[in-house]
């Protein structure tokens, strides 16, 4: 089995996707709807970070900290940015860095995964584990 870097990336796209609309239904109990901005900026998930302009940026950070509490969809980006780089690499020394990199961010996102799964199912436990756990997580912190 052969893969290229198109298809890496339009995996990477994909698990973004599917994060974002796992994230939706959750927290909305339906599909996005053009008044989301999460959905609205859909567009800009898929799209290289250094490619969009000041403006798209504003609007992409602005669609994350309002409808992302969990911080899921933008560590799927990090892992999916982190991904482009390194597959932009020539360099055996930036290769190596990058795919630390690579392996640090989808590590945290996992770790993150864990730890709302555990939210979820004994808030008073991991509110003990990470006593100043911000109520951002959704585990209502301290």
């Amino acid at each position: 089995m052969a893969v290229d870097k198109w298809h890496l990336v339009a995996l990477a796209n994909l698990m973004v996707t599917q994060v974002r609309q796992r994230i939706t239904r959750q927290l909305r109990g339906r599909r996005g709807t053009a008044t989301d901005k999460v959905w609205a900026s859909r567009q800009l998930l898929l799209t290289g970070y250094e490619h969009l302009t000041v403006k798209q940026k504003a609007r992409f950070n602005a669609a994350l900290a309002a409808e992302d509490p969990t911080n899921e969809i933008a560590a799927a980006h990090a892992v999916k940015e982190r991904l482009r780089l390194l597959l932009a690499e020539h360099q055996p020394h930036q290769i190596r860095r990058r795919l630390y990199d690579v392996y640090d961010a989808a590590a945290r996102a996992a770790q993150m995964r864990r730890a709302i799964y555990l939210c979820s199912k004994r808030p008073a436990r991991l509110r003990r584990l990470v006593p100043d756990m911000p109520s951002r997580s959704g585990c209502g912190g301290p």
